[in-house]
């Protein structure tokens, strides 16, 4: 009986024994990895101005690489120090490397722009004087992006210039965030502006004096720069008016056209015969100023290379006048070799 009990309890001690060994076996669960936390935006910001300082040192040593070469010249810089100016084959590919370091540092820089404005529910202000400020310094026409003291204690980096040899700044980071500043101050001031030009009338005889010369279909709207100007008429007041493709300055008390600017500069192109460009200029006189006969001036005409390319002015003066400023009248018109208005200007109205 008692060996039979003794039997009983030491069967009962395994099987607890047997149970605690399972019980601690699964007790210690697996561990669960942490989740890795977002780069924040400080951090994201941080990383794009190491980008970008990578970008301008795989550029420098890039040119240090085509200076190997010897397709180089040396020349001195305004501060004393050596510059160097890349050629032949290798300057086009300077050339082209630089447009993609500037892309890839503009493309950057909208980007630290963005995380910017994540922060600021105002607009992606470095600090919140640009905020509070903001419509203050629209009116007051401030938009001249970052003084020089912004400059000197900024954020940018200095990028070799494949065509002039030297390295001018380039915003970034914070300082970048005034420059686009700018931008958007120019951009919501211009808009305004021009909006008030198109509100205000513009009278009928120069609307029908500018369509004589581009159609009746084109839109006339009073403009804010002619491109016109002499310092020798001090006393001359012109008003501007413009198309979609032209400025047009007007004396409006004698109303007549004293100057035509193109809107956009036109770019070089194949030149025609000069006795074509002269049938255009005559043409444009016939339109803008019909009461000029230019038969009855004197020619004085010339020319302005670029290289190859070609400008002509066609300039008839009348001797029999004379200018506030003791010069005869003239009455010009400047065209590319291809024909395309350059500038427009008559002077022989405001002689007596």
């Amino acid at each position: 009986m008692q060996k039979r009990n003794d039997i009983l309890i030491l069967s009962l001690l395994i099987i607890m024994a047997i149970t605690a060994c399972q019980s601690s076996a699964t007790a210690a669960p697996f561990p669960t990895p942490t989740p890795t936390a977002p780069a924040s935006i400080q951090q994201k910001k941080a990383a794009i101005l190491q980008e970008i300082t990578a970008l301008v040192d795989q550029y420098n040593a890039f040119l240090e690489k085509e200076k190997q070469t010897g397709n180089f010249v040396t020349f001195e810089l305004p501060d004393g120090s050596e510059g160097f100016l890349l050629t032949n084959e290798s300057l086009k590919r300077a050339q082209q490397k630089e447009t993609e370091v500037r892309n890839k540092i503009a493309e950057l820089n909208e980007a630290y722009y963005q995380l910017a404005s994540q922060e600021n529910s105002k607009g992606a202000y470095p600090n919140p004087q640009y905020a509070a400020t903001r419509e203050f310094r629209i009116a007051m026409g401030e938009y001249s992006g970052p003084t020089k003291e912004e400059w000197e204690n900024g954020t940018y980096v200095s990028i070799y210039s494949a065509d002039s040899g030297g390295y001018p700044k380039v915003a970034i980071g914070d300082l970048y965030l005034i420059v686009k500043e700018s931008e958007i101050l120019n951009a919501t001031a211009q808009a305004k502006y021009e909006e008030h030009l198109d509100s205000l009338p513009v009278p009928e005889n120069i609307i029908q004096a500018i369509q004589r010369i581009e159609g009746k279909e084109s839109h006339v709207k009073v403009g804010y720069s002619s491109g016109f100007s002499d310092p020798s008429l001090p006393g001359l007041v012109l008003n501007t008016y413009q198309t979609e493709t032209r400025y047009y300055a007007f004396d409006d008390q004698i109303s007549q056209i004293i100057a035509i600017n193109p809107v956009e500069m036109p770019s070089d192109s194949e030149p025609i015969s000069i006795e074509e460009l002269e049938k255009i200029a005559r043409n444009l006189v016939a339109r803008a100023s019909p009461g000029i006969n230019l038969d009855a001036l004197t020619p004085d005409h010339g020319e302005k290379r670029a290289g190859n390319i070609a400008n002509l002015f066609f300039r008839w003066i009348d001797i029999s006048k004379m200018l506030s400023n003791g010069n005869h009248p003239y009455i010009q018109i400047g065209l590319t070799g291809k024909g395309e208005l350059l500038n427009y200007i008559n002077l022989i109205p405001l002689a007596r």
